[in-house]
């Protein structure tokens, strides 16, 4: 009997394991979201993952998740843009932020006709918009 319930929680410790796992997702060129070569590592994003968006133009085709998603400046000039389809959901289950920089010349353009679902947003320093 000791070694079934020794098996049963080495499969609960994988499973924990597995189950909390995150990867961070960093854009690498301009695509839909759920292309895996959209993405360093290559793969798609998932609930418990961190997304970065860089200098290029991100679109949702089909329902896709997320833990959190930055905006980040690849460079001192930078355009990143999130589109969401009409019909189609992005959740992000924590926050979006959208960091402030010194280049004056920097935009995050996030649009589209589908729905985003996120517990906040921050702009800026860290400004909650409520």
């Amino acid at each position: 009997m000791g070694k079934q319930y020794k098996f049963l929680f080495f499969l609960f410790v994988i499973n924990m394991n597995l189950s909390f796992s995150q990867t961070t997702y960093t854009s690498v060129a301009s695509g839909n979201w759920n292309n895996p070569t959209t993405w360093s590592p290559s793969g798609i994003p998932t609930t418990s993952d961190i997304v970065n968006i860089g200098n290029y133009a991100i679109t949702v085709t089909a329902d896709a998740f997320c833990s959190t998603l930055t905006t980040n400046p690849g460079s001192d000039t930078f355009t990143s843009r999130l589109t969401v389809n009409g019909s189609v959901k992005l959740t992000v289950s924590d926050f979006i932020a959208v960091p402030s920089t010194n280049a004056s010349n920097n935009t995050t353009y996030i649009d589209g006709t589908g729905v985003i679902e996120t517990n906040a947003i921050y702009v800026g320093d860290g400004n909650l918009i409520t």
